[in-house]
């Protein structure tokens, strides 16, 4: 797939949840303890140990070219990848949501797991 069509499959999945996607720029967070695949947790985590951190849920194109549905976090102003062993300059990162420490353990309570993107965006829609 051309980068074009896979920013339009972004796109058509951010119109599912009713939000606009963010291109954020990614730095690799080295030395954190993390397990492998389990992208939801290790955020979670990472947040629960700094207030001051957010919790940032969106799809990672590898390589630019497959999206897959990630969470990463935001600390200060830097986004920072702590599942992941590499970030290629070709890989890019779409920001759906970021949720602050307050509003991730809300959507926790709700969904009883560290969220995905369905649980996050369902949880928002039953507040309304």
């Amino acid at each position: 797939m051309k980068l074009l069509e896979i920013i339009n499959l972004v796109n058509h999945l951010a119109t599912q949840y009713k939000c606009t996607p963010e291109e954020v720029k990614v730095t690799l967070k080295k030395h954190t303890p993390s397990k492998e695949k389990q992208c939801f947790d290790n955020a979670y985590k990472y947040v629960t140990k700094s207030t001051t951190s957010k919790y940032v849920i969106g799809y990672y194109l590898y390589q630019g070219q497959i999206p897959i549905e990630h969470a990463w976090v935001k600390d200060g102003d830097q986004y920072l990848e702590i599942t992941l062993k590499n970030v290629d300059e070709n890989d890019k990162y779409y920001k759906f949501a970021e949720l602050d420490h307050d509003e991730l353990f809300n959507v926790i309570d709700s969904c009883h797991n560290a969220p995905s993107l369905y649980d996050y965006f369902r949880f928002k829609n039953k507040k309304k």
